[in-house]
């Protein structure tokens, strides 16, 4: 655990005016007269240190879903004191209802911390248990799903992500007044289009992201070619092993393995239900059609496709129906000898380096994040439930970019939490470095 950061000198909020700059919010409370440069302060290492233990224990369970917070207190005074840290004000009163305790603890944690990581934490509103909840408060009773803020956030001295940099340095931030939070962002922008989230089409042959795919212009903003962008962006550009972020271009090669085999168990499932082996090619056109224009090489093309069909059966007469519930597994053998091998469910079986890409998945994936394209032409991943006018946007404090549902009136700027989000070439600040970047208070 770092140590808390000493406390700075005494600088004016007209000081930092370059930060704070676009159309204050009338309803927005007055800012504190000053700020202290030094961000962290005397509890700060009490509230990370509540996190920590709450993200290590977000998948116990409790008969009584408050003590998913009340159960840890006595560990995190007991850190306090240990390092002589303030304690946590939080106490056991069972008269609060689990949202009062979520949310009681959730504004702890903030205020008490140096960056709004806390928020990845947010669980997709699909997933929510405890009603009556704000959407930035942390529901503890979910399902647990590791977001990119948390993946983020334990990667060590690797590389990670830092997209708005560092949080404006006033007394109080994020800003909570009642049940509303506010925070200094910059709109990047509003989603335009979706995709697929892998639990629609894992058990598909993935046309659905090669329809995406192909609905986007082939070079990306970063210059790189849009397949590369859809195999990054899957895996919101982390591999597994070695260099993590960004991944490597090895996780490419992977890749293409990755959507041979998957496309492959797909037919397979289909051809057991009967259906016609021209059928289930025909289905492939757009995959064949983005294979052509692919430069990096890392999309099977469709006569590949069937050759690995052939090779392992799936087009013999006579297959066994039943054979469509269990877990079958592809080889294939490539130019140096190497053997990749995945099954029907996503469960990979490795004698080389070429499950990379799957492995990564397995991380990514579990939070079954949704593809979309942005009208300025940003392609993410974002929260299962992001939709059509969905706002992507940078807040100040925050390594990754979070995605809002507009509430009201578009004056109102008033939002509901989706969850973080991965919005590719813009990870490490690029998007801040324009000097017409607007931020308000939302």
């Amino acid at each position: 655990m770092r140590k808390a950061a000493p406390m700075g000198k005494t600088v004016t909020i007209g000081e930092i005016s370059d930060f704070i700059s676009g159309r204050t919010r009338p309803s927005l409370p007055k800012l504190p007269l000053e700020a202290k440069s030094g961000v962290l302060h005397e509890q700060s290492n009490t509230g990370a240190i509540f996190m920590m233990i709450l993200q290590q224990t977000r998948s116990f369970c409790a008969k009584d879903a408050r003590d998913k917070v009340f159960g840890l207190l006595g560990v995190i005074k007991r850190a306090a004191r240990v390092r002589n840290l303030s304690e946590c004000p939080i106490s056991a009163d069972y008269s609060k209802s689990v949202a009062q305790v979520y949310e009681e603890a959730t504004t702890y944690i903030l205020k008490n911390t140096s960056n709004l990581l806390p928020l990845s934490m947010v669980s997709d509103p699909s997933r929510i248990l405890v009603k009556d909840l704000p959407s930035w408060a942390i529901d503890f009773s979910a399902n647990f799903c590791l977001s990119l803020g948390e993946f983020n956030a334990v990667l060590g001295n690797q590389p990670d992500s830092n997209a708005a940099k560092d949080p404006p340095k006033l007394l109080e931030y994020p800003i909570i007044r009642g049940r509303a939070m506010y925070v200094l962002a910059h709109i990047l922008d509003k989603v335009a289009d979706t995709g697929e989230a892998p639990t629609e089409v894992i058990n598909t042959s993935l046309e659905p992201y090669v329809k995406f795919t192909m609905n986007c212009p082939k070079i990306y903003r970063t210059g790189q070619h849009r397949v590369e962008v859809l195999w990054r962006t899957l895996i919101w550009d982390y591999a597994h092993t070695g260099s993590l972020h960004p991944a490597s271009d090895a996780c490419g090669v992977s890749f293409r393995y990755w959507l041979a085999i998957t496309i492959c168990n797909a037919i397979r499932r289909e051809v057991c239900k009967g259906r016609l082996r021209s059928n289930c090619s025909f289905e492939m056109r757009n995959l064949e059609e983005l294979a052509v224009g692919d430069p990096t090489g890392n999309i099977p093309r469709l006569h590949e496709i069937e050759e690995i069909c052939e090779d392992n059966g799936v087009f013999e007469d006579g297959l066994d129906p039943e054979r469509n519930t269990e877990q079958v597994s592809f080889r294939i053998r490539d130019r140096g000898g190497l053997t990749f091998r995945i099954d029907d469910r996503g469960g990979l079986k490795l004698d080389s380096q070429l499950g990379e890409f799957g492995l990564a998945t397995g991380l990514c994936f579990s939070a079954d994040p949704r593809m979309y394209r942005t009208h300025k032409g940003y392609i993410g991943s974002g929260p299962f439930s992001t939709c059509k006018g969905d706002v992507v946007i940078i807040a100040a404090g925050g390594k990754i970019p979070f995605m809002l549902r507009p509430v009201g009136s578009p004056e109102d700027l008033k939002f509901q939490l989706l969850g973080d989000t991965y919005v590719h070439g813009i990870m490490h600040g690029e998007a801040l470095r324009s000097s017409d970047v607007e931020r308000k208070w939302l």
